[in-house]
């Protein structure tokens, strides 16, 4: 999978975030390439979300076409497209600073 299918996905998922006032916070390889000091390796999107806006996710997520697998503290949602699949984690942080 390349990198512009995921940047598509991500873009897509925190616009509607965004529209739904969801805060996201972009975690992990995505997170730290911003900085150009690695190389992703990984194939998913880790981001986080403060606990108040966990319930809004799961229902949003679907809405983009998310299989939505809601755990205590972490939700996997998993999206086929064509022959591979888009992977999202997304944690569950007690507060806004934990997240970042």
């Amino acid at each position: 999978m390349d990198d512009e299918l995921l940047v598509r996905e991500l873009r897509q998922v925190l616009t509607a975030c965004e529209q739904a006032g969801i805060p996201l916070f972009i975690i992990g390889a995505f997170s730290v390439r911003a900085y150009d000091c690695l190389f992703r390796v990984s194939q998913d999107l880790d981001l986080a979300v403060t606990s108040d806006h966990w319930p809004k996710l799961k229902p949003l997520l679907e809405s983009l076409g998310y299989s939505v697998i809601l755990e205590q503290v972490w939700i996997t949602a998993i999206k086929p497209l064509g022959e591979t699949r888009i992977e999202i984690n997304i944690s569950n942080c007690s507060n806004q600073s934990s997240c970042s």
